[in-house]
């Protein structure tokens, strides 16, 4: 898990991560991932954010809605 720049709490992307079992077993399957920064979008006139995740070594990608005070996530799909 990264540690944000005070090296003290869980960056937000790493806690909805972590949060949910599907993204854990995506970052299991592919191990070399990297994270995008989220960006803020509305899903169903909710306020959300986007995170996507993908895999360094094949075209295998992980988008993750989650809202944006809550962090509940709201949506996952995987491609690749």
């Amino acid at each position: 898990m990264e540690i944000d720049e005070s090296g003290c709490i869980p960056a937000v992307d790493q806690i909805v991560y972590w949060s949910h079992p599907r993204t854990r077993q995506f970052l299991q399957d592919y191990p070399r991932a990297k994270s995008l920064p989220g960006q803020l979008i509305e899903r169903n006139g909710e306020p959300a954010i986007a995170f996507q995740i993908l895999h360094q070594e094949s075209s295998a990608q992980l988008t993750i809605v989650a809202h944006r005070q809550t962090l509940r996530v709201l949506a996952i799909s995987h491609n690749g």
